[in-house]
């Protein structure tokens, strides 16, 4: 799971998360992480790597989202160095991916860089609670998420990413517990088929742009 931080772009005040997927060039997030806010235009982001679970992000890449979809909240991100050719994270390993709906009450792990705490990362665990009414629908968790976590990774018991955690459904009373929702990875599929035919080179990116 990497920090995805979209602040180098004046149009994206924001920061947000992500996973590496694929041949680890390419990184899962949400959409609201990755587009402006015209839904049409990708953000300029830097995805930052840490060396250790108690270290803040200290090894950046350039990234753009490829393919995205505003109404799914989904975008998946091609990384480049600062000439702009597509490059592979190395430092750390892709995940897998499931697509098989979860069991109710299967324990989740979500993992993400919330705002909450600062910028290093955090894990919590909770329970597939079930599905959400939307269309299509979340999968709700009690797993704690925070603003930031957006794009991060949900994983199940034996460490394949299952969805994309993506919002948080407040209640109207808020002594009660909020649910997470979590977009499922069977939504993100068909995101990723159509990233990997992209052949495209990025612009130059370099750091005094």
């Amino acid at each position: 799971v990497v920090y995805v931080d979209a602040g180098n772009d004046p149009d994206c005040p924001w920061t947000g998360s992500g996973t590496i997927i694929g041949d680890g060039s390419y990184v899962l997030t949400n959409a609201h992480v990755a587009i402006k806010e015209d839904g049409q235009t990708p953000c300029k982001l830097a995805v930052g790597i840490i060396s250790s679970v108690n270290d803040m992000p200290d090894t950046f890449y350039w990234a753009s989202a490829v393919t995205f979809d505003t109404d799914l909240d989904v975008a998946v991100l091609r990384v480049f160095d600062d000439y702009g050719d597509p490059v592979i994270i190395s430092e750390v390993k892709p995940v897998s991916l499931s697509a098989v709906e979860p069991r109710l009450g299967e324990e989740f792990t979500v993992i993400g860089f919330p705002f909450l705490g600062g910028s290093r990362v955090t894990l919590t665990v909770g329970n597939y609670a079930g599905l959400s009414d939307d269309s299509p629908p979340y999968y709700k968790t009690d797993a704690l998420i925070n603003a930031g976590n957006s794009g991060g990774g949900a994983f199940n018991s034996v460490g394949e990413l299952v969805g994309i955690p993506s919002a948080v459904n407040f209640a109207d009373d808020l002594t009660e517990t909020a649910l997470g929702l979590i977009r499922p990875i069977k939504y993100s599929l068909s995101f990723f088929e159509m990233a990997l035919k992209v052949e495209l080179k990025a612009p130059s990116i370099t750091q005094e742009q």
